[in-house]
């Protein structure tokens, strides 16, 4: 077992293409890495850093691999720490993502969000994958 060493480095964990990254810590370090959903910490395969990784809540990170899940694009899959759910949302309108939403009788919501989670998701033609988690 190893432990790990207090560097002083820490970054936060971002999304990017669909899949959880975060720099090295270690500058000018040039190396990101993939991360695997609330990975602790890693050693950077550069230059051998370990980087804390700070993570948003569990309920903002649900809400942005939802959210981002929902784009067709890879590439477009991209999340930033200040970032809001509102933000993600607002974006995936902009692009279509809800063009086909059924119609719905007034006063019924199928998702909402607020800053920091979803609060209501029946969205009949989108709904989250039944497994675990999905890989972001």
């Amino acid at each position: 077992m190893t432990a790990l060493v207090r560097t002083g480095y820490l970054v936060e964990a971002y999304a990017n293409w669909g899949r959880w990254v975060a720099r090295c810590g270690r500058k000018p370090c040039p190396r990101a890495v993939q991360l695997q959903r609330l990975t602790p910490h890693f050693e950077c395969d550069f230059c051998g850093a370990v980087t804390e990784v700070l993570w948003p809540s569990l309920d903002m990170i649900t809400g942005v691999e939802r959210l981002l899940m929902m784009r067709p694009v890879p590439s477009t899959r991209n999340w930033l720490p200040g970032e809001t759910l509102h933000d993600l949302m607002f974006e995936n309108g902009a692009h279509g993502i809800f063009d086909n939403v059924p119609e719905l009788e007034p006063g019924r919501t199928l998702f909402s969000v607020d800053d920091f989670g979803i609060r209501t998701d029946t969205l009949p033609a989108l709904k989250p994958r039944t497994r675990k988690s999905i890989e972001l």
